[in-house]
């Protein structure tokens, strides 16, 4: 498992999957941030129906550390497994750049997510 968690972290980082954008370490989030005008930072990510509030086409980013506690996921639920937010919830690659990864990619990925957490030694890159 060690090796799946390493490879996923190197997913993470690589600038292919533009993940670091929105979700920056430590905390692997940008929520609270401010943009040039001063508003809160919000991002879509491809996630919005349109039977849902317009609020919701862009949202705040959420904190990683501890996703193996949070399942369902995305901001509704609909999404059961971290493997399923980037396989069946990301057609237009808002939510990371994941239609290119491998099924192992996306398997490592979602294990390195899994166990992320705040005082791992790896957690920061």
């Amino acid at each position: 498992m060690l090796g799946a968690i390493k490879k996923g972290m190197r997913v993470f980082f690589s600038e292919k999957a533009c993940w670091t954008t929105c979700h920056t370490a430590p905390l692997y989030t940008d929520s609270g941030q401010k943009d040039a005008r001063g508003d809160f930072i919000r991002h879509n990510v491809g996630t919005w129906k349109e039977s849902e509030d317009e609020a919701l086409q862009s949202l705040d980013t959420p904190l990683l550390l501890g996703l193996r506690q949070s399942e369902p996921y995305l901001h509704d639920g609909r999404a059961p497994t971290l493997e399923s937010v980037f396989t069946q919830h990301n057609p237009e690659n808002l939510h990371g750049h994941t239609s290119e990864l491998s099924e192992d990619d996306i398997h490592c990925l979602s294990e390195f997510l899994r166990y992320l957490d705040r005082g791992d030694p790896n957690a920061s890159q």
